[in-house]
């Protein structure tokens, strides 16, 4: 079922900083906090639900619920993140930067109809690089990726026609890997 929400209520507050104490330190973060509410909101059913509705009364036609007061999908009360680059000059013709980075999000939900089974829990992702940069556009780097692991998922929705069944699109676990770009 398509539908749109009628009215919400959102309401939040976002800072950002960057901070360079020592030469070639550059400190950074950002952070969010997001109320998002749905004033008025007829949508689908989990499917669980459609499914059992359309058995007790001998209908095709789907149930609706109201949303109102439940929150959005992709609505993370908080998300923060924080980074660290320290750059350095070897010679006249080569760059090091390195860098850390963490990113936090609380629990959302991917789906619009805020089944339980589709809430992604809160997370932390921390990435780490290493850097050197050519003065004739040759960068190598090595890289790790969620060092922290976090198995995640970037959509988890019903599926339809399998009534308690799931599907979700995951996010890359850890990644260490080295990469090449050259800029002309």
């Amino acid at each position: 079922q398509v539908s749109n929400a009628g009215e919400s209520e959102i309401s939040g507050i976002e800072g950002d900083f960057t901070w360079a104490p020592i030469d070639n330190l550059v400190i950074g973060g950002s952070a969010t906090t997001l109320d998002f509410a749905y004033g008025e909101y007829i949508g689908g059913c989990t499917a669980p639900a459609d499914v059992a509705f359309r058995i007790a009364n001998k209908t095709k036609k789907g149930c609706v619920q109201n949303q109102a007061g439940q929150t959005g999908n992709n609505a993370p009360e908080l998300a923060a993140s924080m980074y660290a680059n320290y750059y350095m000059n070897l010679n006249s013709d080569l760059d090091m930067v390195l860098s850390m980075n963490a990113n936090y999000q609380d629990e959302v939900y991917s789906n619009t109809d805020n089944d339980p089974a589709g809430v992604h829990e809160a997370y932390t992702k921390i990435n780490a690089s290493a850097s050197l940069q050519n003065s004739n556009g040759l960068e190598v780097s090595v890289f790790a990726r969620n060092l922290t692991d976090e198995i995640t998922a970037t959509q988890i929705l019903d599926l339809p026609l399998v009534p308690g069944s799931h599907f979700a699109l995951w996010a890359p676990g850890k990644e260490v890997g080295i990469s090449i770009r050259k800029t002309f």
